[in-house]
C-alpha cells in the first residue's frame, strides 16, 4: 500500500494565542520526502500532528497506511535487551519452546505467520551493521550510532508503509552516518525525514519547505531544492526591479505633470490679470485650475499607491540572505610559523590511556584541520587539551604567543544570565562604546532592541552567532579557532551563516564535525583521524 498524507489548510496555535504555522497544505504519496525549515517553524509539531499525537487548531489531515517512527527519546529503552527493544523477545522465546517440543497453544498463537522472525531480525540487523551484537545485550551498552540504527531496525521489523525520522543523524559520527545513509538508500517504502543534514537530504525524492504561512513542495532532492530556490529568487528579484522601475517612472511622470500644470496655471493667471478680467472670474478660474490639479494628483497618487503596494508585496516574498559580515584583519596577529605543537601527548584515567599511541602534531599559521574519528575516540578531549581546559597525562603542548578561541556544543562561552550586548562587552576592549558594539552585533544579524535579549532565551542558531561575535567581532580575534560540532543545533540557514563567517576568518581552524558539506565549504585542507592515528605535521 502506498502511504498517503493529505494536509489541507493545517494550522497550529499555542494556548497563549501564538501561531506556529497556518495554511499548510500538501499531499505526500510514497517516496522519500525531506521536511526542512527554520528552527522553531514547527517541523516536529507537524510530525506529531501527522502521527495523531496532537491535534491541529485548524485545517484537516487525512492519512492512509501503516506508519512507524524513529524515536529521538531513547531513555525508556535503557534497561531493555535488544530483543525487547525490537519487541521480538516473546516470539523468539515461543519459537525456541516449539523447537524444543515444549510449545503451547499460546506460543503458536503468538507466532502466527511469523515463523521467519529470527531470520528477518538477523537479516535486518546484518543490513544495519548490528549482527555482531547479541540480542541479550542491554540497550544502555550501545553507542549512540548503534542505538539509532537499532531503532531504525525496529521500524523496519514493523513492515511500515512509511517511517518518520526527526533529525536522525544528530550526534552520529561519520561511520554511523554512512551506515544510516545506506539504510535509507536501500529502503524501498516511504520516508518522511526532518533534517538539516544535506547528505541525507540528497537521498530524498521530494523536499517540503515549511514556513509560518505555507508549505512549499519541490519535486527533487536537496540539490534540486537549492537550484529551484535560486531560480525563484532570481525571478522574484527581477520582478521587484521591474516594479521599482515602473514606480520611479510613475513618480517622475506625476512630478512632471504637477509641475507642468502649475506652470500653466501661473501663466494663465498672469494673462488673465493683464487682460483686466474681473477678480471674481479670476478666482473662479483659479479654483477650477486647483480642482483640475487635485484630480490629476489623485489619479497619480492612486497609481503610485498601487505600484508601491506591488513592490512591498514582492519584497515580502523575498527571503533576506542574512550572511554575516565580519571585518577581520588580513594578516594574523601572530607572525610566527608555528602556532602550537603537541609532543607525545595522551590522556586517561586511573592509568588507562585514551589513545593506543601518544599524539604528536604541529599546527601552522592559517592551516584548517578537521578532527575525525568515531564517537568516543577522544575528539572533544583533544580539543580540551589544546585549549588548556585539561592537561595531558604525558607529553607537552607548546602554545606560542597566540590567542585561542573555542566554541563547544553547549556554547559555554556565553553567559546565559546577561544580554546579547553585555556578552559581547565581556570580550570587547574597555574603550569600545555601546554604539560600536551594536554595529558589530549588527554584522552578526543582531539588530535594534534585539541586543537587549537575554542570552538564555536564544535559539541554537542565535547562540552560535553570538559565540562567533564574541570571538570575531572585536579587534583581537583568535589566531586559532577550535570548534566542536558547530552545526549540530543549526538549521540550514544557520549553517550557511556560520560557513560565511568562517570563510572570512583568516586564522587557523581546528574543527570537529561530521558534516562533510560544511567542512568542504570552509576549506579544510588536512584531516587528523583519531581512528587510525599516525604522527603528522600539518602545514599548508
Amino acid at each position: 500500500m502506498l502511504p498517503t498524507i493529505c494536509v489541507s489548510g493545517l494550522g497550529y496555535s499555542f494556548p497563549d494565542g501564538y501561531t506556529l504555522f497556518q495554511n499548510i497544505s500538501f499531499t505526500m504519496t510514497g517516496g522519500k520526502t525531506g521536511l526542512v525549515g527554520a528552527n522553531g517553524c514547527g517541523k516536529t509539531t507537524l510530525l506529531k500532528i501527522i502521527r495523531k499525537e496532537c491535534s491541529p487548531t485548524e485545517g484537516s489531515l487525512r492519512t492512509n497506511g501503516n506508519f512507524a517512527v524513529l524515536e529521538q527519546e531513547q531513555s525508556g529503552y535503557s534497561a531493555l535487551t535488544l530483543s525487547e527493544v525490537l519487541e521480538a523477545d516473546k516470539k523468539i522465546a515461543a519459537l525456541h519452546a516449539i523447537a524444543e517440543g515444549k510449545g503451547s497453544e499460546t506460543d503458536f498463537v503468538l507466532i502466527g505467520d511469523d515463523w521467519d522472525t529470527e531470520e528477518r531480525i538477523h537479516r535486518i540487523l546484518y543490513a544495519s551493521g548490528l549482527d555482531h551484537i547479541p540480542l541479550d545485550r542491554r540497550f544502555r551498552h550501545l553507542s549512540g550510532g548503534e542505538a539509532s540504527r537499532l531503532l531504525f531496525a525496529k521500524c523496519l521489523l514493523q513492515h511500515p508503509d512509511l517511517i518518520m525520522l526527526d533529525e536522525p543523524t544528530n550526534h552520529l559520527d561519520g561511520k554511523n552516518r554512512r551506515l544510516l545513509y545506506e539504510m535509507v538508500r536501500e529502503y524501498k517504502n516511504g520516508l518522511l525525514v526532518v533534517s538539516h543534514d544535506r547528505q541525507l537530504l540528497r537521498l530524498m525524492d521530494t523536499i517540503i519547505e515549511l514556513t509560518p504561512s505555507a508549505a512549499h513542495l519541490y519535486g527533487g532532492n536537496y540539490d534540486f531544492y537549492v537550484r529551484q530556490k535560486a531560480t525563484e529568487r532570481n525571478a522574484l528579484e527581477q520582478q521587484i526591479l521591474t516594479a521599482e522601475l515602473e514606480l520611479k517612472k510613475e513618480q517622475r511622470a506625476a512630478a512632471d505633470a504637477a509641475a507642468s500644470r502649475k506652470k500653466m496655471n501661473t501663466r494663465a493667471e498672469k494673462n488673465s490679470a493683464k487682460g483686466g478680467i474681473p477678480k471674481i472670474l479670476l478666482n473662479r478660474r483659479r479654483g477650477k485650475g486647483e480642482q483640475s490639479l487635485a484630480r490629476m494628483n489623485a489619479v497619480h497618487e492612486k497609481k503610485l499607491n498601487r505600484l508601491q503596494h506591488r513592490v512591498d508585496e514582492l519584497k515580502d516574498g523575498l527571503t533576506v540572505l542574512n550572511n554575516l559580515k565580519i571585518d577581520l584583519r588580513t594578516e594574523p596577529a601572530y607572525n610566527g610559523k608555528i602556532l602550537l605543537k603537541a609532543d607525545g601527548i595522551n590522556f586517561g584515567y586511573n592509568g588507562t590511556l585514551l589513545w593506543r599511541q601518544n599524539i604528536d602534531f604541529t599546527l601552522h599559521t592559517r592551516v584548517r584541520i578537521s578532527l575525525a574519528g568515531d564517537n568516543g575516540s577522544g575528539k572533544t578531549t583533544l580539543a580540551h587539551l589544546l585549549t588548556g581546559q585539561i592537561q595531558p597525562v604525558c607529553g607537552t603542548i607548546l602554545r606560542n604567543d597566540i590567542r585561542i578561541g573555542s566554541i563547544d556544543q553547549k556554547y559555554e562561552i556565553i553567559d546565559p544570565g546577561i544580554t546579547i550586548l553585555d556578552n559581547l562587552r565581556r570580550f570587547a576592549p574597555s574603550e569600545m562604546l555601546e554604539h560600536e558594539l551594536r554595529i558589530r552585533l549588527g554584522r552578526f544579524l543582531f539588530y535594534k532592541e534585539e541586543v537587549f535579549k537575554q542570552a538564555k532565551d536564544l535559539s541554537g542558531g542565535e547562540k552560535c552567532r553570538l559565540s562567533m561575535a564574541c570571538l570575531l567581532a572585536v579587534s583581537n580575534e583568535p589566531d586559532l579557532l577550535i570548534l566542536d560540532e558547530p552545526t549540530n543545533n543549526l538549521d540550514l540557514a544557520g549553517i550557511e551563516q556560520m560557513q560565511s563567517a568562517l570563510q572570512q576568518y583568516t586564522g587557523a581552524l581546528f574543527v570537529i564535525s561530521h558534516d562533510q558539506d560544511f567542512l568542504e565549504s570552509i576549506g579544510i585542507d588536512s584531516v587528523l583521524d583519531l581512528n587510525r592515528y599516525k604522527n603528522i605535521d600539518f602545514e599548508q
